[in-house]
């Protein structure tokens, strides 16, 4: 999440941990709906993240593939 939040990226993260980071004011956001699996997981991006947005998108379609 370090680098998500220095720079630009995505990352999938355990629930609480997206959810304690983003409440303790760490510079991300979660950037989509849980994945349901044993645990819930977020994607998650930086704040003023400027990846590009149809790879952040692309990359969003092939998880909800890969979990369904």
């Amino acid at each position: 999440m370090d680098i998500v939040a220095a720079v630009s990226g995505n990352v999938i993260v355990v629930e609480r941990f997206a959810r304690t980071a983003v409440e303790s004011g760490r510079n991300i956001v979660i950037a989509g709906e849980a994945v349901p699996i044993d645990q819930d997981h977020f994607l998650v991006s930086g704040v003023n993240a400027t990846a590009d947005i149809a790879a952040k998108q692309r990359f969003e379609a092939w998880l909800e593939e890969v979990f369904e």
